[in-house]
């Protein structure tokens, strides 16, 4: 099963908006991100997302604020994770996910560094690599 090309640039739009967004754009981000990952068909990922929130468990994340936790949630439990901060207080966070090279993104905070890690990593997955994903200079392979 194939998705049309606006699906993949979709995602990699709203991972470089997280890469240059501040914390006040965490909570639109977030939402954006469940959107649009929940509308991809399953059988695509392949069980890459297994333990996706629905709906209203993440919305009651969002509504509590709890911003961090609901960017962990969208993780699942196959996608692995490393967070840590710079001194100047960028974060960096590293998304480990299952056929996909680990992916180390940049942001201003881990919510949008995680965001960011999980968008990139599922478009990798769509598309089959990581050269066809263009994904700008925020995020690097290890």
């Amino acid at each position: 099963m194939s998705l049309p090309e606006e699906t993949v640039a979709e995602l990699v739009d709203i991972a470089l908006a997280c890469c240059a967004a501040t914390v006040e754009q965490e909570r639109s981000l977030l939402v954006r991100t469940h959107t649009a990952i929940a509308g991809l068909p399953c059988e695509l990922l392949g069980g890459f997302l297994s333990g996706f929130p629905n709906s209203e468990e993440f919305t009651g994340l969002i509504r509590a604020g709890a911003h961090e936790s609901a960017a962990l949630r969208l993780l699942g439990w196959n996608l692995g994770y490393m967070v840590s901060r710079s001194p100047d207080g960028t974060c960096l966070a590293t998304v480990c996910a299952p056929g996909v090279d680990e992916l180390a993104i940049s942001a201003e905070t881990l919510t949008l560094g995680l965001v960011a890690g999980l968008l990139t990593a599922v478009a990798v997955q769509i598309k089959g690599g990581c050269e066809v994903v263009n994904v700008g200079k925020s995020v690097r392979l290890n």
